[in-house]
């Protein structure tokens, strides 16, 4: 019988980083206990055709992006959240950079069986709320694959603006943004 192999204490975030609810879901910093739940849900087709351009991920891989997120937020800077809702991990939404020149994203990514309860949406709210707010953050960019319109919809719920198509690493990127209200 073969053990899944401990994780460093590198991938918990510092005692003391926010945690935020998002209506029925607990919001808590990615740790490792998050490891092999965020895995299955990038193991999902659904999940990985956008977020993924559709390419696996191995258990490492998820490791080392929460280690980069327990990072940013010792750094002081904002990482991702698990959102949890009856105990469970049912997706993930925080900040990465996915360009350069760009800084930091909001991205989320949910198991798909939580389409039409508001889950994204109400996430997406609270942590814009919380960068916008609490953090005085002017703006906050997220960007989307085009033919994900239910992506586009979350956010334009959730008060982003349409910016730009842009092409990014050969394909169509759509920017998205939302500012601070003065």
């Amino acid at each position: 019988m073969s053990s899944v192999p401990a994780l460093p204490a590198a991938l918990d975030p510092p005692p003391g980083t926010t945690r935020l609810r998002a209506g029925r879901l607990n919001l808590e910093p990615l740790a490792g206990r998050h490891v092999d739940a965020v895995h299955r849900l990038f193991q999902n087709p659904e999940v990985a055709r956008y977020l993924l351009d559709g390419a696996p991920v191995s258990r490492d891989w998820v490791a080392e992006a929460v280690r980069q997120s327990s990072a940013d937020f010792r750094g002081g800077g904002l990482g991702v959240w698990a959102a949890v809702g009856n105990g469970r991990l049912v997706g993930i939404a925080g900040w990465r950079v996915f360009f350069a020149d760009r800084g930091a994203e909001l991205f989320y990514a949910f198991d798909p069986l939580t389409r039409g309860h508001r889950m994204v949406s109400t996430t997406v709210r609270a942590l814009c709320h919380y960068a916008l707010e609490a953090r005085g953050e002017a703006r906050v960019l997220a960007s989307v694959d085009p033919p994900n319109r239910a992506s586009s919809r979350v956010l334009e719920r959730c008060g982003f603006r349409f910016q730009a198509r842009e092409r990014r690493f050969g394909a169509p990127n759509d920017l998205y943004g939302l500012d601070r209200k003065a």
